[in-house]
């Protein structure tokens, strides 16, 4: 991967920080090719840090005890995955695998805190991220309470397609 910093940065939560902060990021940061198929973590692992889809699809689901799957999110370019235990110091809480041929930003968790810690845009960027991802949550259990099936799959296809660029 020839241009870590400029690939970091198309990941939402660094594309405002300063490119010196992106370059410390990208020095700590493992790009990592794999392909469909391929797990990078199982639900109950200790978090060893995230991932940050630069191209493909990463599934995250969750697996019943009778081991029926939910799909509880589909993971594209300059999305993170599994950035939850980053946080609390929790396992992952869910198990997520390739789905396309992908290339990832892996950043490992003690590289995470580290930044986190000493370098207040980075700190910044996460909480802005963090934000929004409560916002998102917010709104979907307004529409699983408030709407009806057909709405919420309206709903559901718009944002699919949004997020997809079609």
């Amino acid at each position: 991967m020839d241009d870590l910093p400029a690939l970091l940065r198309s990941a939402p939560i660094f594309a405002e920080l300063d490119d010196a902060v992106v370059r410390r990021l990208a020095e700590r940061c493992v790009p990592r090719t794999v392909g469909t198929g391929f797990t990078l973590f199982r639900r109950g692992d200790p978090c060893a840090g995230t991932y940050f889809v630069l191209e493909g699809r990463v599934r995250v689901y969750r697996t019943s005890p009778d081991g029926r799957e939910q799909t509880l999110t589909v993971e594209s370019s300059g999305r993170p995955v599994a950035e939850l235990p980053l946080f609390d110091g929790d396992p992952y809480p869910a198990s997520a695998v390739t789905t396309a041929p992908s290339r990832l930003i892996f950043l490992p968790r003690a590289e995470f805190e580290h930044a986190f810690r000493t370098d207040p845009e980075v700190a910044a960027a996460v909480v802005r991220a963090l934000g929004r991802r409560m916002r998102r949550l917010v709104e979907l259990i307004e529409t699983v309470a408030f709407k009806d099936v057909a709405a919420r799959l309206a709903m559901l296809l718009a944002d699919y397609a949004e997020r997809e660029g079609v």
